[in-house]
């Protein structure tokens, strides 16, 4: 029972590594898009908002980076706890709920700002 715990979380751990580069992929096309705005248009106004998208996207990665490091964190964790027992199983499962949380929140918040992006890519392009 305790190894299909731990075997359940790696499989969700992997896939939220998955799910968090495949964001990075679609940061990487609204950088992109976000440039061509800028080769297109001299209006301040739109420039300020392109701005605003970049810095939203930058944190963005930030944070998918610290959630990646987080999830290869937890993974060792669970290793060692698998071979030498040394964590309590009742911490990484406390810990794996926190991240789980941390990049559901993540994740949402992301979906918004991508959202919006696309609607202003709309109007400008």
């Amino acid at each position: 029972m305790l190894i299909l715990n731990i075997e359940n979380y790696h499989t969700e751990m992997e896939e939220s590594i998955d799910m968090l580069s495949f964001y990075n992929d679609e940061i990487s096309s609204l950088e992109k898009r976000l440039q061509e705005v800028v080769e297109k248009n001299t209006k301040q106004p739109i420039l300020a908002q392109v701005e605003h998208f970049q810095n939203l996207l930058v944190v963005q990665k930030e944070k998918f980076a610290q959630l990646k490091h987080d999830i290869q964190r937890q993974k060792v964790r669970m290793k060692e706890y698998v071979t030498k027992e040394k964590e309590p199983l009742s911490d990484i499962q406390v810990n794996s709920h926190k991240l789980r949380e941390e990049i559901l929140m993540t994740t949402k918040i992301f979906t918004e700002t991508k959202h919006t992006c696309y609607q202003f890519l709309a109007k400008v392009l």
